[in-house]
């Protein structure tokens, strides 16, 4: 939950050509209210066997920021096991206040180049090549109208 215990959502999909031209990839504001297994869930609060941490890799120490949680739960996924997003956790977490002093108004550029990042190392074809050409076009976008 943000700062002022409002809803922060925070369990969504991994990206595809689809719901990156609609920017439907995180679960409903209904669907956080119940407990379910998600493609990934934001880094700021995670819980993780240390043994299976260590088996997937863990933390891709090549991101900077953002990211990194996304495809730690790419990979766990693709181990065989699953994300649950646990609605009965309480966890306040300042959204964005790591990053809002180090980037400022770049935020949105360095989140998409980490996504970019996300998407070619581990995506292939169509989906690939759809997904960086659509992040990169939002991206640029919210630069044009920013100014």
């Amino acid at each position: 939950m943000n700062g002022d215990r409002t809803l922060q959502l925070s369990s969504c999909k991994f990206l595809n050509i689809t719901n990156s031209i609609f920017s439907n990839y995180v679960f409903s504001e209904n669907e956080h209210y119940k407990t379910h297994e998600s493609d990934w869930v934001m880094g700021a609060f995670m819980m993780i066997n240390t043994n299976f941490y260590n088996d997937v890799g863990g933390l891709n120490e090549s991101y900077f920021m953002y990211s990194e949680d996304t495809e730690l739960c790419y990979k766990v996924k693709k181990s065989g096991g699953k994300v649950i997003f646990y609605s009965e956790a309480e966890i306040v977490h300042l959204y964005n206040q790591s990053g809002k002093n180090k980037f400022n108004k770049k935020r949105d550029k360095v989140v998409t180049e980490s996504t970019i990042k996300f998407v070619r190392e581990n995506y292939r074809g169509i989906e690939k090549y759809g997904v960086i050409l659509i992040q990169k076009s939002r991206c640029l976008l919210k630069q044009i109208i920013k100014r």
